[in-house]
């Protein structure tokens, strides 16, 4: 079948899931990716069943560079590029910050975040740490793919001691949606992404926050700078927990106008 044809079938196969604009990407997506009829195919099978495509084609593009992605990880999202932006930008701002920093990423995943904060801070010392096995295999993938050393761990970071002294930037972007949220998630999302990497267990859905502010008064050292994605409903909660361990923090926004970061200075 030529492409004309298979980008047909496309736009009759997809048309009750997706846009038409939304359908020209992902044909674009799978055909530049793919270029076996039966590759394709089978592709197109998978979106009918609402799978990512970037789990279909393995790879997501983030920070402007392309991504080892599985089912083992979550795919990096926008509101995770403004993050690490912040982060950037915040390093640049801090006057005593030296060119050696440490840097530690709680929930680490793909490697995204500190894969590319090591690129734009080619001096630090980077970690990022995870609990699953198979996350840090892919991060390190990663890391190896875009040629950055970072320390990674796999470790259960909720029950364990924090494995780094003195650092100067901690960052997370850990599991916050509650179970009380589950019915608002779209089903490409929780049928394919690992619920451990998007659900707080437990019926508290700070944990991890606790655990981050905790380790932000014993670990990160004084000027330190911590930054985290939270929950768009728990902003004010979040700040609260921060509050009590940094002299300066700041709730903002994302894009989308919902709160997204804290930041804060020890």
């Amino acid at each position: 079948m030529d492409a004309f044809s298979l980008q047909l079938e496309f736009d009759r196969r997809l048309q009750h899931l997706y846009s038409q604009s939304e359908i020209r990407f992902l044909y674009q997506q799978i055909s530049g990716h793919f270029t076996r009829e039966s590759e394709i195919r089978n592709a197109l099978l998978r979106l009918e069943q609402s799978e990512p495509y970037q789990y279909i084609i393995g790879e997501s593009t983030f920070y402007g560079k392309d991504f080892v992605v599985t089912p083992s990880v979550l795919i990096p999202r926008p509101e995770t590029e403004e993050l690490v932006e912040l982060a950037l930008q915040r390093i640049a701002l801090e006057k005593d910050f030296k060119e050696h920093l440490t840097i530690v990423d709680i929930g680490t995943g793909s490697g995204v975040i500190p894969i590319i904060l090591k690129i734009h801070q080619p001096h630090a010392v980077v970690w990022g740490i995870d609990v699953s096995p198979e996350a840090i295999e892919i991060a390190k993938s990663n890391a190896q793919r875009h040629l950055q050393k970072i320390e990674f761990v796999c470790m259960d970071y909720l029950r364990s001691s924090f494995p780094v002294q003195n650092v100067d930037v901690l960052i997370s972007n850990p599991p916050y949606i509650s179970e009380e949220e589950l019915q608002n998630i779209e089903r490409n999302v929780l049928g394919f992404e690992p619920y451990n990497a998007l659900f707080a267990p437990g019926p508290d859905p700070l944990v991890f926050y606790r655990k981050l502010a905790k380790d932000a008064q014993s670990h990160l050292r004084s000027g330190g700078l911590v930054l985290v994605e939270i929950n768009q409903k728990l902003g004010n909660e979040t700040l609260d927990l921060f509050n009590k361990v940094c002299t300066r923090t700041e709730l903002i926004q994302d894009l989308s106008g919902n709160d997204r970061f804290v930041v804060g200075i020890k």
